[in-house]
């Protein structure tokens, strides 16, 4: 299986689609997910960056749970791309933010675009 890049609630695999539509908040809107890198082989239960109009959010959907974690474009200060030869990473900071997510190097530069996007409003 590949890393894959969502430009639409559509796209995303049944799982995950139903879990973000509950996330979702009234008259939010979906822009883009991402797969984020986890260990050496991807399964379809890796964690997705989601980012929408309102925030920023992982989620992670398994068969018995499910976690989350929730960052809202005003809380965010800083939003940066790292690509190295073996890994890359996105990194979100603000207000009591400071955390890290692998991603795939063309994807993690289109999600931070998308959510840089969003916070220019």
């Amino acid at each position: 299986m590949r890393y894959k890049k969502y430009d639409g609630l559509g796209s995303l695999p049944r799982r995950q689609r139903k879990a973000i539509k509950s996330m979702l908040f009234d008259g939010e809107e979906f822009v883009m997910a991402i797969d984020s890198r986890e260990g050496r082989v991807r399964s379809k239960h890796n964690k997705k960056l989601v980012v929408t109009d309102a925030r920023v959010f992982s989620v992670k959907k398994g068969l018995m749970r499910r976690a989350s974690e929730d960052y809202s474009l005003n809380d965010i200060s800083s939003i940066q791309f790292s690509k190295g030869i073996r890994k890359s990473k996105i990194r979100l900071q603000g207000t009591g933010i400071d955390d890290e997510y692998p991603a795939k190097k063309s994807h993690g530069e289109a999600f931070v675009a998308a959510v840089r996007k969003q916070i220019n409003r």
